[in-house]
């Protein structure tokens, strides 16, 4: 799996199932099948019909009447600072959580009383580490 979405699709998918909720997704155009086989996998687990769904969409307007639909409750974002933002305002309206985890790279702070080359060599590692696409540091 290139690009490493599985991760990134799996760390809000799992949370929100586990937490009772039906999942909505719409991958990144740039991996469009790997949601497919995440809903084929859970499918055949035995996750019952409509838990999961998706839906592959390039269309701002589209993915805007989806966050703006009320029956919607939650939404949990990870991309582009120019998607954070649209999403962001189509939930201005009205009370939605929404999690938006952007580009850009994590920040790093090294306390005063630290081994400073383990720490640089740590930061270089979170930072380059799967070409840089794991949100976590």
């Amino acid at each position: 799996i290139g690009k490493y979405p599985y991760l990134i699709l799996v760390n809000s998918l799992i949370p929100a199932l586990l937490a009772g909720n039906t999942v909505i997704l719409k991958p990144s155009p740039q991996t469009p099948t790997i949601v497919e086989q995440v809903a084929k996998s859970f499918e055949e687990a035995g996750l019952p019909s409509g838990v999961l769904q998706y839906f592959h969409s390039g269309s701002p307007t589209q993915i805007e009447t989806i966050v703006r639909n009320p029956l919607i409750k939650a939404v949990a974002f990870t991309g582009s600072v120019a998607g954070g933002l649209a999403i962001q305002s189509a939930a201005s309206d009205r009370i939605v959580n929404v999690g938006l985890e952007l580009g850009g790279k994590d920040p790093a702070y090294v306390r005063s009383d630290v081994d400073v080359a383990w720490a640089a060599e740590e930061i270089v590692d979170g930072a380059i580490f799967n070409s840089g696409q794991s949100c976590c540091s």
